[in-house]
């Protein structure tokens, strides 16, 4: 009777411990992804498992055509427990310091060292906006904008080697100063060589031709009328002249961004020269009046233009007023004033 083949316990310890050192670098290249890590990197230890993969599942064919002595070596080591014991340590290992190691190259990496720098830059009188020059490119953070008269300071673009930024409040007339400090964020900080003053190119924006209203101004009147609890609804007319056009549209800009509801009416041939209103009135606390008492105001206020007010009734309302769906203040701008007369 032949005898039966001895059992393959050498060769299939052999063709686990291949493959739980496969299964290790398959989890190690999903550790890598989950913590950001490069795509060649987390396919390169994907790789290596797929060949220790098909290492395992050929064994059997492959220790043919390998010699008998490293054959009998694999199978003494995949058969001995210290062996497994070792393996496991050194994933656990890897589990644990892998993303220590990997904040520490992080950290001591020139490409993730932080800049930061500082200047002051001289802004001109009446200046809105600035262009603040820096020796840095993109990536980085600004931070530490302080100009030193009463102004809010907002960036409104950013790029390599400058960023723009506005003020609420124009400079003052003897010019003014801003504090600036920028930190990198990609360690390519310098696109040129390190200054020790920023340099500023600064322009006055030009103010609008009838309301006399810079981009500081529009903002300015903007939040004085939103200061106001009530918002308005208004219906404004006006003639199809250039004046009466263009100061429709710079005035509702502003109503725009104060959040007042606007609706178009249509001119008569009796409009006031320059703007006017039309109000209803029922009483001095009427929410209505109030809001044409507002626009005499500011425009006296932020513009130089004398507003008068026409009332009527409190329940009473002309054909524009017909096309707001609530009470409303009429707005009615006609031909060009004519200019004062010098004294």
């Amino acid at each position: 009777m032949a005898e039966a083949p001895p059992p393959q316990t050498g060769d299939a310890a052999v063709r686990e411990f291949i493959g739980f050192f496969a299964l290790g670098f398959v989890l190690a290249g999903v550790d890598i992804l989950s913590r950001g890590g490069t795509w060649g990197k987390v396919c390169g230890f994907w790789v290596v498992g797929a060949v220790l993969s098909t290492v395992a599942f050929r064994w059997k064919w492959l220790k043919t055509k390998i010699g008998s002595r490293l054959v009998a070596s694999l199978q003494q080591v995949a058969s001995d427990a210290r062996w497994w014991v070792a393996a496991l340590l050194v994933f656990f290992i890897y589990l644990g310091l892998a993303p220590l190691i990997e904040k520490i190259k992080v950290a001591s990496s020139p490409a993730s060292a932080s800049h930061a720098i500082t200047g002051t830059a001289d802004i001109p009188a009446n200046a809105v906006t600035a262009t603040i020059d820096v020796p840095l490119s993109l990536p980085y953070a600004i931070h530490g904008l302080t100009a030193n008269w009463n102004s809010t300071v907002w960036v409104t673009a950013k790029d390599n080697g400058h960023f723009v930024v506005g003020f609420s409040t124009p400079a003052p007339a003897g010019g003014g100063a801003l504090d600036w400090e920028v930190t990198s964020r990609s360690g390519r900080a310098y696109v040129a060589q390190p200054v020790h003053a920023a340099t500023v190119a600064a322009s006055a924006v030009p103010k609008s031709r009838w309301l006399n209203l810079d981009d500081a101004g529009k903002w300015q009147f903007v939040k004085w009328m939103r200061s106001d609890p009530n918002r308005c609804t208004a219906v404004i007319a006006h003639y199809s002249t250039p004046y009466a056009q263009e100061i429709t549209e710079e005035y509702k800009e502003v109503l725009k961004y104060s959040d007042w509801t606007i609706f178009k009416g249509e001119p008569n041939e009796d409009f006031p020269f320059g703007i006017s209103v039309i109000s209803p009135k029922s009483n001095n606390s009427d929410p209505i009046w109030d809001c044409a008492i507002m626009v005499q105001n500011g425009l006296r206020q932020f513009s130089n233009i004398s507003v008068p007010i026409k009332t009527i009734d409190g329940s009473a309302k002309t054909p524009n007023m017909g096309k707001c769906q609530d009470r409303c203040i009429e707005l009615d701008i006609g031909n060009e004033p004519e200019p004062t007369p010098s004294p």
